[in-house]
């Protein structure tokens, strides 16, 4: 049993709802940003922390479902803790804040607001009255036999991705960190010294790099999916540890306006 519910069902219901969140996301993000967005950490079509999510709530909501105020003040709490724990666990993992909620008033370190948790509430009292059993009676409807079968394909499928998406995103968190360092340490140099010629000409050779479209890592994906994304910096200063955040879109927007300006040639014309 997981979480009061059978393994089967557990694994149906975390598929239903992980498919549901990237639906959702996606035509959220595909709507803001005007074109198709594939959201979401995995490159195929589920969100996992919709799908763990919606099984932790239920499990432990299930005795309020009769107390509606009690059900929505729940969700909030309930579903603003796990976004919470999401975001510090993949930043410890990449070293990135994958999403940020600098544009909503009462955030909380960028990670949790105000407005989302009152959304995460209204979405509880949806799920237990229309989605939760809708789910439940798509479950029993899949044949026995058929639903294992297909359940196998998609744990084995789901795992593969989740291999895959994490070392392709750890690369993409590393190159961004390193191009950061560099620009950082270019910073630092006269800009008439013949050792900044050099050390620009090593840069520019790591961003053209790291934008060039790459069979095996799609930066551009990610970058799309995960539009307000940034990069941790961490320095120790005086016995602590001091982080930056820094915007990938705001870095690469921001280079690619000077690309002109910054190559040695242009460099030894303003000379």
């Amino acid at each position: 049993m997981f979480f009061g519910l059978s393994f089967y069902v557990f694994a149906w219901n975390f598929f239903i709802y992980g498919i549901g969140g990237w639906i959702y996301e996606t035509i959220y993000e595909s709507i803001r940003a005007n074109k198709f967005v594939n959201r979401g950490f995995l490159a195929g079509p589920c969100i996992p922390v919709y799908g763990l999510g919606a099984n932790i709530v239920y499990f432990c909501l299930k005795p309020l479902q009769n107390h509606p105020s009690l059900l929505f003040l729940g969700g909030m709490i309930f579903c603003t803790i796990i976004e919470y724990a999401t975001s510090v666990l993949l930043e410890k993992i990449f070293h990135a804040q994958w999403w940020t909620y600098d544009y909503f008033q009462f955030n909380f370190q960028s990670r949790i607001a105000l407005i989302p948790s009152l959304f995460w509430g209204y979405m509880t009292l949806l799920d237990f009255d229309i989605l939760q059993p809708g789910a439940f009676r798509i479950i029993n409807r899949i044949p026995e036999g058929t639903g294992y079968y297909v359940l196998n394909v998609m744990i084995v499928t789901f795992f593969i991705d989740v291999g895959y998406s994490g070392v392709t995103s750890a690369l993409y968190s590393l190159e961004i960190k390193s191009l950061l360092d560099f620009k950082e340490e270019l910073s630092k140099l006269k800009p008439d010294s013949d050792e900044i010629k050099a050390k620009l000409l090593s840069y520019e050779k790591k961003y053209k790099a790291f934008i060039k479209p790459s069979f095996w890592i799609n930066k551009k994906r990610l970058w799309e999916a995960f539009p307000d994304m940034k990069v941790v910096k961490e320095k120790t200063m005086s016995f602590s540890l001091n982080k930056t955040y820094v915007s990938v879109r705001h870095f690469l927007t921001k280079r690619r306006d000077e690309d002109s300006d910054d190559s040695p040639k242009k460099l030894e014309n303003k000379k």
